[in-house]
């Protein structure tokens, strides 16, 4: 079984989301865009000599659909889920847009590294995925198991969504205003069995607020430097 003690902080390989609409960037190569802080959206520098020396992995994801190991992250899509990044166009705005869906597969580069206490995650190239499709990350984090679950054990382990843009890294919350992407949690009798769920619309950052994600197979942990491929 894999194992994921949490050391990301709420907000951030998964975030809190952003209250108001982000403002577009009008850049055609990058479609980067800058959410505007709001009491679920935070900023602060990003350590890119962090994201450089972060272990990666490459996935592919097919259109048949199926599931992926991505590093110490598990994930189930269904088939036809990718919308095509030549057309479907990225951003909050169009994270609930129908799209154009590719009918290949596409490799995915993930990195994962541990900065302050926390766990994160990146992916590349950014795809979203048609909101028709269900597209499922989890993981497990044996440190809460048989803990009640709270509002507060909630916030503490959710995953949140993070991205960098013009050297800040910015941490959003998405299910503040989409409770389709709030994290679920295991529970046996209102009691944590360890398990995190959560829906993804797109890829790109996700973080877990509290714990450091580990597997319990290999002893990798997500600061270590792996360049694995994972079909």
């Amino acid at each position: 079984m894999r194992r994921y003690i949490a050391v990301l902080v709420a907000g951030a390989a998964l975030i809190v989301a952003a209250c108001a609409e982000p403002v577009s960037v009008p850049t055609k190569d990058s479609q980067q865009w800058v959410p505007m802080l709001s009491p679920h959206v935070t900023a602060a520098p990003a350590n890119m000599w962090a994201i450089e020396q972060a272990g990666t992995f490459t996935f592919t994801l097919n259109p048949e659909g199926g599931h992926a190991d991505i590093g110490v992250y598990n994930l189930e899509y269904d088939a036809n889920a990718v919308c095509d990044p030549a057309t479907s166009g990225y951003g909050p705005s169009y994270w609930r847009e129908t799209c154009q869906t590719i009918d290949t597969a596409i490799t995915i580069t993930a990195k994962f590294w541990v900065e302050d206490g926390h766990t994160y995650s990146d992916f590349s190239p950014d795809i979203r995925f048609d909101p028709s499709k269900y597209v499922w990350v989890s993981a497990v984090v044996p440190s809460i198991r048989g803990l009640v679950v709270t509002d507060s054990l909630r916030d503490r382990y959710s995953v949140m969504y993070t991205r960098v843009v013009n050297g800040m890294r910015y941490f959003i919350d998405e299910a503040a205003t989409d409770p389709g992407l709030a994290t679920m949690f295991g529970e046996d009798a209102g009691v944590a069995t360890g398990l995190l769920q959560r829906r993804l619309l797109h890829f790109s950052g996700y973080y877990v607020r509290s714990g450091r994600v580990c597997d319990d197979e290999t002893g990798v942990c997500s600061d270590a430097t792996v360049d694995a491929g994972i079909e």
